[in-house]
Parts: structure tokens; C-alpha cells; sequence
């Protein structure tokens, strides 16, 4: 149904159910190959004006989390990243990253995410990001 709406949608996707995509401004999203979403998140690419929001291949959002683009602003889930449940995403979130709730800023590097087996594989895999010294 989504693809129908003007949603761009690759191969293999999941969208969970009860799943919220962008009504008014349908082709302002794009869910490329092999990423999933799962039940009860929200993905509105309007907010003070249009935006965009680009979910990459093999990215992974968890139940509940809320994706929002403002006026002028393209929000991309990075490849391969993972948003933690009942997280708020507002900014882009960058490749093989994984982000937790709150999401104040993404904190870690996946460093393998096609090869895990458990969430414990996956929670051992992150890498903390190294930070510059604040300005």
C-alpha cells in the first residue's frame, strides 16, 4: 500500500504494523532494499515545512521510535545502522551506527553488523565513537 502512496520502497523491506508513513507528503520518503521497521514507529518528513527522509539499505529502526524531518532538512538512517526502541530521531544518523533511547547523538560503531547471531553478539560488536575536545 505504501509503494501505491508514493512511498519509495526497495526489495525486502519490513514494515511492521501500526507503522505511521509520511500521509500528506508520501514521496518525501525512501525505504531502500533490506531495511525494516518495525511496529508502531512514525516517519513524518513534514515539520515546519517539507523535508525528506531516507531509510538506507539494511538499516534497522525498533518499535516506537520517531523519525521527523523539518523544513529543508534531509534525515538519512545511515546502512546498516540500528535505532533502539522508543528512540527520537531528528538529525541523520551516519552508516553502521547504532543509536540508543534518548538519542541525544549517535554514540557507537557497529563493527560488523551482518555477522551476529544474538543481541548479545551485536552489544559486544559497538565500538564508542571517539569525541574531540569540546569548543
Amino acid at each position: 500500500m505504501h509503494k501505491l502512496r508514493g512511498v519509495k520502497i526497495g526489495e525486502n523491506v519490513f514494515i511492521g504494523d501500526d507503522v505511521y508513513i509520511e500521509n500528506e507528503y508520501p514521496e518525501l520518503v525512501e525505504i531502500q532494499s533490506n531495511a525494516s521497521i518495525a511496529l508502531k514507529s512514525v516517519l513524518i518528513a513534514h515539520s515546519f515545512g517539507l523535508g525528506q527522509i531516507v531509510v538506507e539499505s539494511e538499516a534497522s529502526i525498533s518499535a516506537g521510535v520517531l523519525i521527523v524531518a523539518s523544513a529543508n532538512r534531509k534525515v538519512t538512517i545511515g546502512e546498516n545502522s540500528v535505532i533502539a526502541p522508543g528512540a527520537i530521531i531528528t538529525k541523520s544518523v551516519p552508516r553502521n551506527t547504532y543509536v540508543a533511547a534518548p538519542a541525544s547523538i549517535a554514540t557507537y560503531r557497529i563493527t560488523n553488523p551482518l555477522n551476529f547471531s544474538s543481541r548479545e553478539d551485536f552489544m559486544k560488536g559497538l565500538v564508542p565513537l571517539k569525541r574531540g575536545p569540546k569548543n
